[in-house]
């Protein structure tokens, strides 16, 4: 009896070691990612280019994934700078986080070359597990919505513009409607020019639009306010 107790503590002695081991190559080779990267010894997105000058900067991001749509991503950044590299006047930015298997990706642009800014915004949300692209419904399917409630987000928080405005005296209604005010901000369709991030838990749709007018908006508007909140799941 006390052989056989001897056995069996060696046996789960042994087997304890052996899980440990494999929880620690499982942690080490698939928590930091190693296994999908092209270079181990980088980040997940790390910045490939950086460049600053008078006051305006560039940083570009690069998906270090190997496959097919991650090389599409990164082929995609770069045309989206290459429409701004003989630009002296814009700055570009990146941010991206993960979320479970999905890895969200934003780039803005703010070209500051003509009479009104241009602001631009592209972002890219990629499955860790699959591999592959994530299409704007199947994230919004995640979150269980619709185009029609990031429809109503984006109006809801344009109406609530509209009445600040109002409040904060840089005209009346009477001067500028809700469409006057719309027009103003070049939005014919709530939809259009929409990007998706995914950050901690929460959907935003950033929305480019005209910040200034006759009126002199444009002290009002604030960077942040092209962060249009869509779902919070920390709230629900």
């Amino acid at each position: 009896m006390k052989k056989n107790s001897k056995l069996y503590i060696l046996f789960f002695s042994i087997l304890a070691i052996v899980f440990l081991i494999a929880f620690y190559f499982f942690q080490s080779h698939f928590m930091n990612y190693s296994s999908i990267k092209i270079d181990s010894n980088e980040y997940l997105v790390y910045t490939k280019y950086s460049y600053e000058k008078d006051g305006f900067s560039i940083t570009l991001p690069y998906i270090n994934i190997i496959g097919e749509d991650s090389k599409a991503i990164n082929d995609s950044i770069d045309m989206f700078y290459s429409h701004y590299s003989s630009n002296p006047y814009c700055n570009i930015t990146y941010e991206y986080s993960i979320q479970g298997n999905v890895l969200s990706v934003l780039l803005k642009a703010f070209d500051y070359q003509g009479t009104i800014p241009d602001i631009t915004f592209q972002s890219y949300q990629f499955h860790l597990k699959r591999l592959s692209l994530i299409s704007d419904d199947e994230l919004l399917s995640m979150f269980s919505i619709t185009k029609d409630d990031v429809k109503n987000a984006i109006l809801n928080k344009f109406q609530y513009f509209y009445e600040q405005i109002l409040s904060e005296g840089y005209y009346t209604e009477e001067e500028c409607s809700y469409s006057c005010f719309m027009e103003y901000r070049g939005v014919s369709s709530y939809l259009d020019n929409v990007s998706y991030y995914v950050r901690d838990g929460t959907l935003f749709a950033y929305k480019p639009f005209i910040f200034s007018s006759i009126f002199g908006e444009e002290d009002f508007f604030k960077e942040e306010d092209f962060q249009f909140l869509i779902v919070d799941i920390k709230k629900d």
